[in-house]
């Protein structure tokens, strides 16, 4: 066999151990969230997504389009039956999905030109329209991308996005409001590290103590940083970020086993295990027990939240880890939604310490100056665009925001919201100068 036979040889070698892997991750992760999953939610809204996932052809999808558009509106019809399977194959990835899922409907978004500040843009998604980074979608190599036309805010259906509308209606107020909840780089013990594949991720120690900084709170990192102290911390906070693993295989959050101590020796367990028999049971290998060590989507579910923002700050994940799907990013998401939680920030992939750092910066900045959430990321977005080291998408263009587009509730979040929306409309801010009245008498 010659050199690069053997090479290739092994390479698929490893890529088939690879997917057996991560598809055993994806039955044990189904199977933890069904047996804790108490309220059937879990089970349903995989019944939905599995209802709902397109078995079109391209040319099909986009005939049925063109029966729904015909209806609406004459110039969306006319956009919609100019588009083709083969003159999207001719066009660049973030191009051709421009035109299939933008296009038709360009002429009824509003006008970016000659407004100051940009308008919102809200999408309603199914599947795998969860992992399109829409920010980044443009008609043209020249054009401007979504993300600098508009501020983009994700929901998950019609009756999410009304819900959402009502509650960004009215400026409210906590006095009982906790703060915030920062967890970051859980240890990991060698025993967990080499048989899940978890990395310790010492750089996001670094975020954590510049979010807590921010925000004024404390963090929970390494040995603290495990389930039982985090579920007891976050149903009260207002804002919860995650500077952690997230195994989008199993819907779940990777905390530390804490003071966990075991004189198993595991190296190489893995090698050991056949990934070619389906039935052999990851969880029995040595070590902590799995769900010790994760918050899954059912753990998330109950538990009751009152939190506006959750940010699943996970791109220091690598692929193995990391590697983000469907299943994982509904279930996870939709069940921070559906404990309590407002609104949802994740990444679609690994992003660089120093870029992520300086995204949640200025993001967070922008929320304590009384921004919303889609401004705010909006703003950090183009923060790291501009920058001489991030400018590169990769960098800035993972981040999706799914849910409300809230604001903060504390003192300084609150009184920059209620100034900027004095300053524009001054003449239809009750509202926000009664909260204004309220922070003054109460605060001086």
């Amino acid at each position: 066999m010659s050199l690069n036979h053997l090479s290739s040889h092994l390479s698929e070698t490893e890529s088939e151990a690879d997917d057996l892997w991560q598809q055993h991750l994806k039955e044990i992760g189904e199977k933890l969230n069904n047996e804790h999953d108490q309220t059937g939610f879990l089970r349903m809204e995989k019944r939905n997504h599995i209802w709902n996932a397109s078995s079109y052809s391209l040319s099909s999808l986009l005939s049925f389009s063109n029966g729904v558009f015909a209806n609406r509106n004459n110039s969306i019809r006319s956009i919609a039956s100019t588009i083709s399977a083969s003159s999207l194959a001719s066009k660049p990835a973030l191009s051709a999905l421009y035109e299939l899922l933008i296009k038709p409907m360009e002429c009824c978004l509003p006008p970016t030109a000659g407004h100051e500040g940009c308008k919102e843009l809200i999408l309603v998604l199914q599947g795998d329209l969860y992992l399109v980074p829409f920010a980044l979608l443009k008609p043209c190599q020249m054009a401007a991308p979504l993300c600098e036309r508009y501020n983009l805010l994700a929901v998950p259906s019609v009756r999410a996005l009304q819900a959402s509308q009502m509650l960004s209606k009215h400026i409210k107020y906590n006095p009982n409001c906790t703060g915030a909840v920062v967890i970051g780089n859980p240890k990991l013990q060698p025993s967990v590290v080499h048989q899940w594949q978890w990395s310790p991720i010492p750089a996001t120690e670094h975020e954590c103590r510049m979010v807590s900084e921010l925000m004024g709170c404390h963090s929970l990192t390494g040995a603290n940083a495990t389930k039982e102290n985090v579920l007891r911390e976050i149903p009260n906070a207002e804002l919860i970020h995650f500077a952690t693993h997230i195994s989008w295989k199993l819907a779940a959050i990777v905390m530390s086993p804490g003071n966990f101590s075991t004189t198993s020796a595991v190296h190489g367990n893995l090698e050991r295990m056949d990934l070619s028999d389906s039935s052999s049971d990851i969880v029995s290998l040595d070590g902590p027990s799995l769900p010790d060590i994760i918050i899954t989507a059912a753990d998330v579910l109950n538990t009751r939240l009152n939190a506006k923002l959750v940010v699943l700050s996970s791109g220091y994940s690598d692929d193995h880890a990391g590697r983000i799907n469907t299943d994982g990013v509904v279930g996870l998401t939709r069940a921070f939604l559906a404990a309590g939680a407002q609104c949802i920030l994740f990444s679609l992939w690994p992003v660089p310490d120093m870029a992520s750092r300086m995204l949640m910066k200025t993001f967070y900045t922008a929320m304590l100056q009384g921004a919303r959430a889609s401004q705010a990321l909006s703003s950090a977005m183009k923060t790291l665009q501009n920058s001489r080291q991030f400018s590169h998408p990769s960098n800035w263009a993972s981040w999706l925001l799914i849910g409300s587009d809230v604001i903060l509730s504390s003192k300084v979040a609150l009184m920059g919201h209620a100034l900027c929306e004095l300053l524009k409309t001054p003449d239809r801010s009750r509202e926000a100068m009664r909260v204004v009245l309220h922070l003054v008498c109460n605060c001086i």
